[in-house]
């Protein structure tokens, strides 16, 4: 199967770029990094993240009320 990743779109995201799109602070983050939660590559000592890693991060932080009718 071919994956086709644009331009446009990088193969990885940087520390930056994962906290716009998590709507949350690079050094949050940075904290889910370091306690394993989110995983990410290393590059010369630049951490980056695959977005499918955040796409998993929020479905294992997604959290559903039963209870709600």
């Amino acid at each position: 199967m071919m994956v086709d990743h644009s331009i446009d779109e990088p193969l990885l995201w940087d520390i930056k770029t994962a906290a716009i799109r998590l709507s949350i602070s690079p050094s949050t983050v940075r904290r889910e990094i370091a306690c394993g939660a989110l995983p990410c590559v290393e590059i010369r000592g630049r951490k980056l993240i695959n977005p499918q890693a955040v796409n998993d991060y929020v479905s294992r932080q997604t959290r559903y009320n039963s209870t709600c009718v």
